[in-house]
């Protein structure tokens, strides 16, 4: 396709939560090293996604962030799986706000939020179209779902590993342990 891309290989651990974690906390510091290196825009994209088609063509350049957006009922705002950061002073801006917000409990979905709901960014956001997040599952298979392939750029999902849903089960039985002392809702922690 023609696409210039930089790629960091990170050593295996063993697999675990905090390691899954620690792992995701490590994205915003890649996307501002490549824009810092490339000099150029950034579309990050998760390691466990497979690039169908060119995914240049909705990348808008008057804009500073894009990213999927979630649907109306989920708390959080953005996908994290497919990112695009212009190589401009506020992009930079909202990646080291995203990186101020990391702790040693907080994935890089729920740090990116809580960043956008600061209210402290002055840059230019747009959604990218859903054929750049679409996610693997049953639904995938089904016929009536064949624009919806075909339409795709970006297909998300694909890692197997019984590592990773192990880490994603430990995540919710941690955030539902959480709640439960707290009174707050499972949903509410993992944010």
């Amino acid at each position: 396709m023609g696409i210039r891309f930089l790629s960091q290989e990170w050593p295996a651990p063993e697999p675990s939560l905090e390691q899954y974690l620690g792992a995701c906390r490590m994205n915003p510091h890649f996307i501002l090293y490549a824009m810092e290196r490339l000099k150029s825009p950034v579309l990050w994209i998760d390691a466990d996604a497979e690039l169908r088609k060119d995914p240049r063509g909705a990348l808008q350049e008057d804009m500073d962030f894009m990213a999927g957006r979630m649907p109306a009922h989920r708390k959080r705002t953005w996908h994290v799986g497919t990112l695009f950061f212009n190589n401009t002073r506020p992009a930079k801006a909202l990646v080291a706000l995203w990186i101020q917000h990391l702790d040693d409990s907080t994935s890089d979905e729920a740090a990116l939020e809580r960043a956008w709901r600061t209210g402290k960014w002055d840059g230019r956001a747009a959604a990218l179209p859903s054929s750049y997040h679409w996610c693997r599952g049953k639904f995938w298979l089904r016929k009536e779902h064949q624009q919806m392939r075909d339409e795709t750029v970006i297909l998300h999902n694909l890692s197997k590993s019984p590592e990773k849903a192990s880490t994603l089960a430990k995540m919710r039985a941690r955030a539902r342990a959480v709640a439960k002392k707290t009174g707050k809702s499972p949903k509410e922690v993992l944010l």
